[in-house]
């Protein structure tokens, strides 16, 4: 039977964070949310912790994967909730009853339902603290909508899914296509996720930079994509030198 909402975690090595990422979540009704869980395999103890919430997890997969948009794929393929989830392994949910009114909004011709994102333990101190819900166009220019933060219609993924060629951004990507396409988003005040600030999308170093120009080069069109090598250099020297 289908949820009103499917959460995908994908988790690789994540045996310090995964219970608490769970916690947040194995307590939402269960007659509206579906729980999976994508376990690349992990080496520690993660397995284990998770072990211990399946009796609330309805789908864990254990396999290999390509990283994590590709256990976010996984997800996709045996989700069956009318709105979709992703959060890391170290990611919690900060307000049940935030993501409980964003489920039962009426539907309209939004797909995408956005609220706030918290950072902390940033690995760089230019990270910003906050993620204030937003889907307008200074997403050609900042990864200004983080997927921890995001509902996404599954309808979305009959046509798009996370492109495995930007193993740092495909998020970035995917929110990029589906804003130039004119996907709409309804906004909601609030925090509804506390996201740890750390891992190759929050270092900001070239490998970064590299492949936003990759991903602009194959969504931004017009004028905006040839300004986009100048700003990425502003960019890289405000986050690595300033």
């Amino acid at each position: 039977m289908s949820k009103a909402l499917s959460i995908i975690v994908p988790v690789y090595n994540a045996a310090k964070s995964i219970s608490q990422t769970l916690h947040s979540i194995c307590n939402l009704p269960k007659d509206w949310v579906e729980i999976i869980v994508i376990d690349g395999e992990s080496h520690d103890e993660s397995h284990t912790i998770i072990s211990e919430f399946m009796v609330s997890i309805d789908h864990l997969i254990v396999a290999k994967d390509k990283g994590v948009y590709d256990a976010m794929n996984k997800g996709l393929k045996i989700a069956s909730g009318r709105w979709l989830l992703f959060l890391g392994a170290d990611d919690v949910l900060e307000d049940k009853s935030l993501l409980l009114s964003m489920i039962e909004q009426p539907s309209g011709k939004e797909r995408l339902r956005i609220a706030g994102v918290k950072n902390t333990d940033a690995d760089h101190s230019r990270t910003p603290e906050f993620y204030p819900p937003r889907w307008d166009k200074s997403l050609f220019w900042r990864n200004t909508a983080h997927h921890q933060g995001i509902l996404y219609h599954r309808s979305l993924f009959e046509q798009w899914k996370y492109e495995l060629r930007y193993p740092i951004l495909a998020d970035y990507h995917l929110n990029l296509k589906l804003f130039q396409k004119g996907i709409t988003a309804q906004l909601f005040a609030g925090t509804l996720v506390i996201s740890k600030a750390q891992g190759l999308s929050k270092r900001f170093d070239m490998a970064l930079y590299q492949e936003e120009w990759r991903v602009k080069k194959d969504v931004v069109q017009g004028v905006k994509k040839w300004f986009q090598p100048t700003w990425l250099v502003l960019k890289f020297l405000y986050k690595k030198v300033f």
